[in-house]
């Protein structure tokens, strides 16, 4: 199967960059971009999405990150836009 890594980012790119003998490559992150989310319709990427409570993920980017409530919000927005765009291609982990 090959060696695998791992790494939070939103920079696909820069990973696989960073990838050096790795077979496999596991992202987290919170965001999508272009090319991530071409890949994840081309089927060329596997999508695994959590989803939780509105208000917990908003508590937690408050309590973790020490956003705003107004940045949390405006986090919220730009992940539901991103999970409207790859949840057809996702397998979706409540």
């Amino acid at each position: 199967m090959g060696a695998s890594t791992q790494e939070p980012t939103g920079d696909l790119l820069g990973a696989f960059e960073r990838l050096g003998g790795a077979a496999h490559l596991l992202l987290k992150g919170h965001s999508a971009d272009k090319v991530t989310l071409q890949l994840a319709q081309l089927g060329a990427m596997k999508v695994v999405c959590t989803v939780r409570k509105p208000a917990d993920a908003i508590a937690s980017w408050m309590t973790t990150f020490g956003f705003t409530l107004e940045q949390s919000l405006g986090h919220m927005e730009d992940w539901l836009r991103m999970f409207s765009a790859i949840r057809s291609w996702s397998l979706i982990v409540p």
